[in-house]
Order: C-alpha cells, then structure tokens, then sequence
C-alpha cells in the first residue's frame, strides 16, 4: 500500500513540474504557427512603459544586425516586410549564434515590448530604465533559427527627408551622403586612450542632416573617416525625438 501511495505521488510531482514549466517557456522547436503576427503589429501593442505579452504571438523575420564588428551590444534587429525590431540578447558572440540573414522565429509569449527613448524594443523586461536582455534559458525558450542565411540582406534605399516611425530600426542605404567634418569613427577618451562612443554629422546632396553614432567597441573605431560622397548602410534608430544611424555589418562604400 506504501508502495502505491509513494508511485501516486511521484507521479502527481512530476505533473505539477511539467504544468509548471511549459506555462513559464515555450518549447525551444514548436514550429510558428496560429499566433504568427507582423513585427509592425506586435510593436503596435505596447503601451506605457512596458508592456508583458501573455497572448500567442509569434514573429518571424531576418536578423539584419547584431555584434558582428562591435557595432552593437547585447542586441539583434529582426526585420520582415512591415518594419524592425530592436531584441535585446545576452551575449558576445550573437553574430556566431544569430548570423546575419538567419531567418529567426521568435515565440513573444512571456516576454516584454519595452519603451525605450520612444522606441520600442522587446526583452524579459525592464532594468533600470533599459531593457533587459533574454538570458541563455530564454534565448533556447523563445529564440528558433528556422532557416539558415543563404544570401546578405537588403537594405532598403531611402533619403534623410524620408525618415518616419515606421523606418525605426530597419536597414537601410542612404546614398550620395558625405561627412561634414574629417576625422576618425571614433574620438578616444584623453585618459586612457581607448576609443570612446562618438556622433558625427551626415549631410546629404539636398543638405538635409543625419546624426551618425558610432560605438567605441567597433573594430574600426581607428580608421580614418571616408572622404567624398558615398553610401552608407544601417539601421534608422531613435531617441527622445531624433533621429539617427547606426552603422552595421560595416557598412560603407566611398
């Protein structure tokens, strides 16, 4: 009769523990299906500050930016026709694990859109005013590579008078665009000498103005400015109320 009783209750523990795991992630290979939404819909849904998913959303995308040359932290961008997201990943090596023009399936169920500066991001959260990054357990809960890269992504050719909430966090190519002034991608700190996040200013052939910001962790931050007029690719970011580029996948032709 112990016997009995004991194999009941081991078996009523591991019930529990099942329940409790499969409402608290999403299994790492369920293919997307009902609940497949566009990213301009999803980031539709935020509201305030944060705002925590709880319905079956799932967005799919290319993964048009990451890590790869240092020029972005802890970060992916998803993109698919209707517009861009900012993922925020924990994480070194993300263009190792998330290449460029990996198809990404991404289950939202569980996970937070997140307003920062007036762009919406989506994480586990919000952590002092940023948002945070999906650890190793949330990455293989929520994060699906469906299809491997078979070709570089796109950018989309736009202008700096065209800029709109709908370009936020898309890649892009802006061309006949030149730097107002000479100089290196990044200035670097007068006590250590390391280079050090700077802003420069793009100006295109109708003279309207662009802030570029440039991280201190890219691998180029030392090399001189390109001189003349030519194409830049990235990603459109915001903050506050401006607008700015992102260089990514070292993207530059002068």
């Amino acid at each position: 009769m112990k016997g009995i009783f004991n194999r009941l209750w081991t078996m009523l523990l591991l019930l529990l523990c099942t329940a409790c795991s499969s409402a608290s992630d999403l299994p790492p290979h369920e293919d997307p299906a009902d609940g497949v939404v566009s990213i301009a819909n999803l980031k539709s849904l935020l509201r305030g500050t944060a705002t925590p998913l709880t319905s079956n959303l799932v967005i799919t995308g290319t993964v048009t930016a990451n890590d790869c040359y240092g020029e972005l932290r802890e970060r992916l961008i998803v993109e698919d026709k209707s517009g861009a997201i900012t993922v925020a990943v924990q994480g070194y090596s993300l263009h190792r694990s998330y290449p460029i023009g990996c198809h990404l399936s991404i289950h939202c169920t569980g996970l937070t859109l997140c307003n920062y500066g007036g762009k919406v991001e989506l994480g586990s959260g919000i952590e002092e005013g940023y948002t945070a990054a999906l650890d190793e357990r949330k990455q293989l809960a929520h994060l699906r590579i469906v299809a491997e890269a078979t070709s570089w992504p796109a950018p989309r050719p736009i202008t700096i008078g065209a800029l709109s909430p709908a370009l936020i966090d898309c890649y892009v190519r802006l061309d006949g665009v030149r730097f107002s002034q000479s100089g290196r991608w990044c200035a670097t700190d007068p006590e250590t000498n390391a280079p050090i996040t700077t802003e420069h200013t793009l100006i295109d052939e109708t003279g309207n103005t662009l802030t570029l910001r440039v991280l201190g962790s890219v691998t180029y931050a030392n090399e001189p400015l390109p001189e003349g007029k030519g194409s830049l690719y990235g990603v459109i970011d915001y903050f506050g109320t401006r607008y700015s580029l992102r260089v990514v996948n070292r993207g530059f032709n002068f």
